[in-house]
C-alpha cells in the first residue's frame, strides 16, 4: 500500500510540473511577439515575474527552445541584472550553462 500512495504521489507530482511547462510554453508562444516591449516597460515586480517564467522556461530548454529564450533573459539583463542574476543564483550549474551558450565560436 506504502509503494502504491508514493507511485501515485509521484504521478501527481509529474503531471502537476507537466501542466505546468506546458503552460509557461503556451505563455512563452503568445508572449513571445510583445516580449521586448513589455520587458522595457515593466517594473521591477513585473521583470521578476517574467524573469520566472523565463527561468523556468530556460531550466527545461531542449536546443530551440534555449535560443528562443535566451536573447529575452539577456534583455532583462540589461534592463534590470539584478533580477537576472538573483534568480540564477539559486541555479548556479543553469548559469553556467546560460553563459556557455552565448560564447560565440
Amino acid at each position: 500500500m506504502k509503494y502504491y500512495l508514493i507511485a501515485l504521489l509521484l504521478l501527481f507530482c509529474s503531471s502537476v510540473l507537466a501542466k505546468e511547462v506546458a503552460d509557461r510554453l503556451a505563455w512563452f508562444n503568445e508572449a513571445q511577439w510583445d516580449l521586448s516591449t513589455e520587458i522595457q516597460s515593466a517594473n521591477n515586480e513585473r521583470l521578476n515575474e517574467l524573469m520566472v517564467n523565463l527561468g523556468e522556461l530556460w531550466l527545461r530548454r531542449d536546443g530551440a527552445l534555449g535560443s528562443e529564450v535566451a536573447p529575452f533573459i539577456i534583455e532583462v539583463i540589461v534592463k534590470e541584472p539584478s533580477i537576472v542574476f538573483t534568480w540564477f543564483r539559486q541555479h548556479p550549474k543553469h548559469y553556467a550553462s546560460f553563459v556557455e551558450n552565448l560564447v560565440v565560436v
